[in-house]
Order: structure tokens, then C-alpha cells, then sequence
């Protein structure tokens, strides 16, 4: 039999409540951005047979996440706007490729509108915004990595500052399927 669990460690007063941030990016899919608390069921033992249990910080709940949320659910809307434009479009688009050039010239710069050319605080030769080798771990991918590294070194102030300028990258490249949405709703029509 095992031992009875107790319920994770408090954050911000409310137990068994951890902080997350998590970027799921689907390739030509929607991309889900949560920052938000989420339940955390702890299995550690009551008895400490395993040690002591890891510390779980809490990040001030002052932080707004919201233009990180909204960008990203507005992003997910455009991708599947542009889903379900080029599943209309695409017996036009397999008779005649010369119609998908436009939007084909349009979704290269997809990538394009998640960099910033000012950089990453204290990399600014590192201009994507949303992946990028973390500034203490070396080559080890960091998301998101100018907001989770003002996360984890503290620096609130900073985090506010990236999680604004990830949703402006998000709103740009919502903007660009958007766009290309649009041209495939034209061809259909």
C-alpha cells in the first residue's frame, strides 16, 4: 500500500495551484498559449521517504498574460480560417499552380513576423521571439525565451516588457494568415 499523498506546495495562497506557461505550435495549425494556474496533484509521499519536497515559486500574480492569451487565440482563429480556405480553394489550386504563388509568397514571411529586430534582452544578435537557444543553458531551446528567462531570473518588470512584445509578434503573424486566408477565399469564390 502506498503512503498518502499531500497536495503540492502553496503559490500565491492557493494550494495545489503552480504557475505555468506552455507554447504548443502544430505546423500549419493553431498554436495554444496558456498562462494560467493550473491544479498540480504532487505524488510525493506524506512521510518524506523521498525527501523533501521541490520548492515551486510563485510568480507574482501581478503579471499580465492576457495579450500573450488573446495573440495566441487569435492566431489559432486565423489559422483555422485559413484551414478551411484552403480546403475550398484547393481544387482550383491543383489545376492551376500559378494561383497559389501569391499566397505561397505571402506565408515565407510567416516566420518572418516572429522576429524582432532589437533582439533578446542581453542577446540581441537572437531576434526570434519565440524560440531560441536560452542564454544559461547553451544550446538547450528556450520558448517564449525572453519572457521565461525574465520568469526565472526574477525580473518582472522585463517579463512584462517580452510578453508584450511576443503578442506583437503573434498579432503580426496573425495578421499574415489572415491575409493569405483571405487570397484563398477569393480563389474559391
Amino acid at each position: 500500500m502506498s503512503a498518502p499523498l499531500r497536495s503540492s506546495p502553496t503559490v500565491s495562497g492557493h494550494p495545489g495551484i503552480s504557475w505555468s506557461i506552455v507554447l504548443h505550435v502544430r505546423p500549419a495549425g493553431p498554436v495554444d498559449v496558456r498562462a494560467a494556474s493550473e491544479r498540480v496533484a504532487a505524488a510525493w509521499p506524506a512521510d518524506d521517504s523521498a525527501g523533501p519536497m521541490p520548492a515551486v515559486e510563485a510568480i507574482p500574480p501581478a503579471l499580465n498574460f492576457a495579450p500573450l492569451e488573446n495573440g495566441a487565440a487569435a492566431l489559432s482563429e486565423a489559422a483555422a480560417r485559413y484551414q478551411r480556405a484552403a480546403a475550398a480553394a484547393r481544387a482550383k489550386l491543383t489545376t492551376d499552380a500559378a494561383l497559389a504563388k501569391p499566397v505561397n509568397a505571402r506565408l515565407i514571411q510567416s516566420e518572418r513576423q516572429l522576429i524582432d529586430p532589437d533582439g533578446l534582452p542581453r542577446r540581441p544578435w537572437y531576434r526570434h521571439l519565440l524560440y531560441a537557444p536560452g542564454f544559461y543553458t547553451g544550446y538547450g531551446v528556450k520558448t517564449m525565451p525572453g519572457v521565461r528567462e525574465s520568469l526565472e531570473q526574477k525580473q518582472y518588470p522585463d517579463a512584462e516588457k517580452e510578453i508584450v512584445r511576443v503578442a506583437k509578434a503573434l498579432d503580426r503573424e496573425t495578421a499574415l494568415i489572415s491575409a493569405a486566408a483571405a487570397d484563398l477565399e477569393r480563389l474559391s469564390k
